[in-house]
Order: structure tokens, then sequence, then C-alpha cells
């Protein structure tokens, strides 16, 4: 513990040093050495008093004044506060980082090891990976785009299943915005469609109000894929009607249209 002599000595050097955050390390660092010194000064005359060995200790530092312009000249301000900043920086681009990567592990761990496990890459391998092949009718390649700024919706690939008779529609969904902290916005439980003879496919919350003798319905998977600026859901379509040539997806929960994509459908039976 430092006594007030020794206090009085490290305030009088750290009034000549500019860069205040060092103030502490300094006084830390002159107490260390005074009470050294007063301990090796009592061990070589027991006849001194704990008051003047310390004084003893004090005087031997030299003029507090000019230890503390020598103390400034190496604990300038300017690389000082550089030091802090940096570290701040370094500090605050780990933590964005490390969140970043929680907010997007499933990307992040695919591009780690090198074997991807979505359809982020290449849509058309969902089909490849999750579709029979004797099941797959067609699959092509469409171009339907719905701004939603800031999410743009786009349906590039179909997949066209026939699947204990019945007619199956897989579209691969990707959802892309600018600002890579942006969330998808939660439309899966919502979705539904209709075609261009007039059925309705209801979302997976109105099913849920349905009797479930209904078969015919939307269904959104899990992200596929969930990367900074883009996301991949495939929307498959039950019991889709053999005479609909055309699908679109609707997202109008809220009473405002948020999402509408038309695909056409082609391979299936109304295609000969």
């Amino acid at each position: 513990m430092a006594s007030n002599r020794c206090e009085t000595f490290c305030r009088q050097v750290c009034a000549f040093v500019r860069f205040s955050p060092d103030h502490d390390a300094i006084t830390a660092e002159l107490t260390a050495h005074l009470e050294d010194h007063q301990d090796a000064l009592l061990e070589l005359h027991p006849d001194l008093t704990p008051e003047a060995a310390e004084e003893a200790a004090v005087l031997a530092m030299g003029d507090p004044e000019e230890l503390g312009r020598a103390l400034n000249e190496s604990h300038s301000p300017l690389l000082g506060w550089f030091q802090i900043w940096f570290q701040a920086v370094v500090w605050l681009l780990s933590a964005i980082i490390i969140i970043f990567c929680l907010f997007h592990l499933p990307g992040t761990l695919e591009n780690l090891t090198g074997k991807p496990d979505s359809v982020s890459s290449d849509p058309a391998l969902y089909f490849e990976r999750n579709v029979h092949p004797d099941n797959l009718v067609a699959q092509y390649e469409t171009n339907a785009v719905y701004q939603d700024p800031p999410y743009t919706y786009t349906i590039k690939q179909v997949g066209i299943e026939n699947y204990s008779g019945a007619r199956y529609v897989d579209c691969i969904l990707q959802v892309t915005q600018s600002n890579p902290w942006l969330r998808c916005p939660a439309f899966g439980y919502d979705l539904w469609a209709e075609d261009d003879v007039g059925n309705r496919y209801p979302s997976p919350r109105e099913r849920q109000a349905l009797d479930e003798t209904v078969f015919s319905r939307v269904q959104v998977s899990t992200p596929m894929g969930d990367f900074p600026f883009a996301t991949h859901y495939c929307l498959t379509v039950t019991n889709v009607d053999p005479a609909a040539t055309q699908l679109t997806f609707r997202f109008d929960r809220y009473g405002e249209v948020r999402l509408s994509l038309t695909v056409p459908l082609k391979g299936g039976e109304a295609d000969g």
C-alpha cells in the first residue's frame, strides 16, 4: 500500500505526462520501485524508521518534474490514443465478424467444409438431390421477378413431378436484399397459390383451419443456404390441377400484396 509521500510524488510526476490514460500504469510502476527501494533500505539499515526509508527512496527518484517530462516523451498522446482506438476497432470488427457468422452459420459452415448442402451455388442441384429421376417430368428455367423493396423475389428454376399419379410443382425461390444484416421476411407460413383455371392452393396457416382431407397446398422449405445477400427456399405445390398452365404465388396476409410471382407450367399432363 502506497503511503501519502509516495502518492504525492506519483501525482507530481503524472502532472507532467499529458496522456492521462497512462497515469495509472505510471503510478503503479513508480510505486513498485519506491516500495522495493524502501524495503532494501530497511534491510541494510535496520535502525531506519519506515518513514525515513520512504523519504530516502523518494529523494533517490530525483526531481518529479524532470522525471515527469522524461516520461511524457515516451508516453505520446498521439501514439497512445492511436493504440486505444486501434484496439477498439479490432475488437469491434471481431465482434461484427462473430455475429455475422452466427447469423449466417449454415452458409459459413458450407464454405468452410467445401461441401455445400443447399442450392445456394446452383439451384438446379435441388432436383438432383431431392427428386427421384423417375418422378421428374420436367425441369426448366424461368424468370419470375417481384420487387418489394428492399427485397427482390426471383424464381429461376421449376420442376414438375408426377408423384403417385398426382402433379407436384417445385419452384426454387431466391430472396435477395442489399443489406447483409437484413433478415428475410417471414412469409413462408402465409404463402398461398392459385392457378389459371380457378384453383386455390392454401398456405400452411390456412390449411390448419381446413379439413385434413384437403390435400392440395403450398409448402415452403426452411432456408437452403442463408447468405448475407441471398436466401433460397423450395416452394412445393401439391396436387396441382393437370389443366393448369401457370401458377401464381401470393403473400398478402396483411391486406397488402407483398409477393406475387407467376410461373408457367411445362411438361405436365396439360402440355401433353
